[in-house]
């Protein structure tokens, strides 16, 4: 759903009402406020909040050998990316088929991302 949610002013059963089995998912570039406000919508509504920078942290850090301290190449990063994309959609759409509603913060760059999160094909 596109919608605005105004958090001030709007009881936590509002929210929840409103949320209901839905997954909220913030797009756009680094630093414009997803995060920001992924974590207060999560936190008003106590949906669980699922980031993909989170998950893509964690590959990265394991894959890199002990001791190593260069930077990944960008083909390890892309598909570091992809995984951690694919990992999300895949825990978004678990709690969803359990009738959870979930809050996504993921940058969604590309347009194949965003068509695979919005269930269209305009990759």
């Amino acid at each position: 759903r596109n919608a605005t949610v105004p958090l001030g002013g709007a009881t936590r059963s509002a929210l929840l009402h409103f949320l209901e089995r839905t997954a909220v998912v913030f797009k756009g570039h680094p630093c414009c406020g997803k995060s920001t406000l992924a974590t207060e919508l999560a936190s008003a509504t106590l949906c669980p909040l699922m980031d993909k920078d989170d998950i893509k942290g964690v590959l990265t850090r394991r894959s890199r050998p002990c001791g190593a301290t260069h930077t990944h190449a960008p083909d390890a990063l892309s598909d570091a990316n992809t995984l951690a994309l694919d990992t999300l959609w895949a825990l978004m759409e678990r709690q969803l088929s359990i009738g959870l509603s979930v809050i996504v913060d993921a940058t969604l760059s590309r347009p194949e991302h965003f068509a695979k999160v919005s269930g269209t094909n305009q990759a």
